[in-house]
């Protein structure tokens, strides 16, 4: 099935502790791109879970800064 071009998303803009000030919502964020190996999965609903909000706020050991940088699309517990 072809996936449209864009995508409703929030983007998180930096670390911090005030989570509403740090994400927007984006509602014709590009599509990523799958790489060899990968899957695209089209996401019918997505959450942020305490985790997300700890790697927000700076206090997460293992993620301290996104791999591509800010502005970064936050949320893992997905389902599509």
């Amino acid at each position: 099935k072809e996936l449209p071009p864009t995508m409703k998303c929030i983007l998180a803009s930096s670390h911090g502790t005030d989570i509403n000030s740090l994400i927007s919502m984006s509602e014709d964020h590009p599509q990523p791109t799958r790489n060899e190996g990968e899957i695209l999965i089209q996401v019918q609903a997505c959450a942020l879970a305490p985790g997300d909000v700890r790697v927000l706020s700076g206090h997460c050991d293992y993620f301290q800064e996104p791999p591509e940088g800010f502005p970064y699309i936050p949320g893992g517990d997905v389902s599509g």
